[in-house]
């Protein structure tokens, strides 16, 4: 990927992750890993991988079915991304989103 690709990702991961804030005023952060799904053993290459939201910070705290609501409202957001450019997955482990205050 160019530099110049890379810029346009970023900046288009940047308006999405405002706009994931922007529609949920309590979420505060977010982070989001990686985990294996499975491995071949017969093949070294054959390894699936998923993305996943870690950890979410809300204010006021959030009760267990409010978190699962807002994981589920970034997953959906990450998802629609990824399914219009899926480069972006390579933007997304080990970072962590904050809200921007003003």
């Amino acid at each position: 990927m160019g530099n110049a690709q890379y810029k346009e990702l970023e900046a288009e991961l940047s308006e999405r992750i405002e706009a994931i804030f922007d529609r949920v005023p309590a979420l505060c952060g977010f982070s989001i890993a990686e985990r294996l799904v499975s491995e071949n053993a017969k093949d070294d290459d054959a390894r699936e991988w998923e993305l996943y939201v870690c950890a979410v910070a809300a204010y006021p705290q959030l009760g267990e079915g409010q978190a699962q609501d807002f994981i589920g409202e970034i997953s959906g957001a990450l998802a629609d991304l990824l399914q219009q450019r899926p480069q972006a997955a390579d933007l997304l482990p080990g970072r962590t989103f904050a809200r921007k205050w003003h």
